[in-house]
């Protein structure tokens, strides 16, 4: 699980351990939403394919909003730096896992 966890991270953010070629995926210029919400459900959609638990995606929410309204637009150095991390934690859940 572990593994899985870093690779999940490796994909969405721009990390490696040496000089060998890797591929992260741009999460922020994939996402045509503003908003913390609609961003998460954007997301959740594209992966999942389906809705998430309701309590598991109100955490998500609150997590790429960082104390702001989630229904107010997000700042993109905010985007930048947080929604990747958004990303990998919906590959991490246990909703994914069930996928």
């Amino acid at each position: 699980m572990l593994h899985r966890w870093r690779i999940c991270n490796n994909l969405t953010e721009d990390s490696t351990r040496d000089d060998r070629p890797y591929f992260v995926v741009d999460i922020v210029a994939q996402t045509p939403e503003t908003t913390p919400t609609r961003m998460i459900d954007y997301w959740i959609n594209r992966i999942l394919g389906r809705p998430m638990n309701p309590a598991e995606r109100e955490m998500l929410i609150e997590f790429l909003a960082q104390g702001r309204n989630p229904d107010l637009d997000l700042p993109s150095n905010l985007r930048r730096d947080w929604l990747p991390r958004a990303v990998a934690l919906i590959l991490m859940s246990p909703d994914f896992n069930w996928r």
